[in-house]
């Protein structure tokens, strides 16, 4: 006599976490064949599902590309510390990330033309 196959084990979420009621925590053993997901959680079982998102990042272009401190030092030939006090003084706009800071080149062109005599 040979033993059943092991059901797997099933958890349930709280139906205001907005998944469903149940997700398989350990997957038949390998060779074995167990039950379907589908039959398992009925809700995993839909038959179109939803198209993925299209993606709206703009186009790796050198126009849209944001620059970093040092980039913008370089194209205004000057230090990069001279920059960042710029930035923190308000007449550079920039763009932080956490730690990152990132400068549009639009807003760099607009600094430039600033500064012109």
């Amino acid at each position: 006599m040979s033993a059943p196959a092991p059901t797997p084990r099933l958890r349930t979420r709280p139906a205001s976490s907005g998944f469903p009621a149940c997700w398989l925590v350990s997957p038949p053993r390998r060779g074995s064949k167990g039950p379907a997901t589908s039959e398992i959680c009925p809700a995993s079982a839909t038959p179109n599902p939803e198209p993925p998102m299209p993606k709206t990042f703009p186009s790796k272009t050198t126009e849209s590309r944001m620059l970093t401190v040092e980039q913008v030092a370089d194209i205004t030939q000057t230090c990069s510390r001279w920059i960042r006090e710029q930035i923190k003084a308000g007449h550079l706009h920039a763009h932080r990330f956490g730690r990152l800071v990132r400068i549009a080149p639009e807003d760099l062109e607009v600094f430039i033309k600033m500064h012109r005599r």
